[in-house]
């Protein structure tokens, strides 16, 4: 199973110059910990819920008092995040979720361009069919040496 078969489009991106401060909003309001960061269709960057939390010292900070939140995401993000193409397996986006510690992982073309995002929930519906089959063999072989 490919990535192509998985992908969904991100529900949020953002700009490089956005605040640290609209980031989180849209994270909140999308209910999502990561958000890509685009500039000119490229994605150049991924900015974490930990991120901000690492910049301002706690989880949830009052959005009008602190300052910091003011700052430029580009200041905050993640540079060079891991990846995954629409062509590659879907374990590919797995491994990178298990070693990353990641809820989703960008989804680029050949020029970096974002063409959607894999989270951990589309790994594990692909996984389904997967489980199910082995359970299967697995009874097989049980009725098998039963008999």
């Amino acid at each position: 199973m490919r990535i192509h078969d998985v992908m969904s489009p991100p529900r949020v991106i953002c700009q490089p110059g956005e605040s640290l401060r609209c980031a989180l909003l849209k994270m909140q309001f999308e209910e999502v910990d990561q958000v890509p960061v685009v500039y000119k269709d490229r994605l150049i960057g991924v900015l974490h819920r930990s991120d901000v939390v690492k910049v301002v010292g706690y989880e949830h900070p009052t959005m009008l008092e602190d300052l910091r939140l003011m700052d430029p995401l580009v200041e905050t993000m993640c540079p060079i995040p891991a990846v995954v193409s629409a062509g590659d397996p879907v374990s590919a986006a797995a491994m990178y979720m298990d070693v990353f510690d990641l809820n989703s992982v960008p989804v680029i073309d050949d020029e970096r361009a974002l063409i959607g995002v894999v989270t951990q929930s589309d790994v594990v519906t692909a996984a389904i069919p997967l489980f199910e089959l082995a359970e299967k063999a697995e009874e097989q072989a049980l009725d098998r040496i039963a008999a």
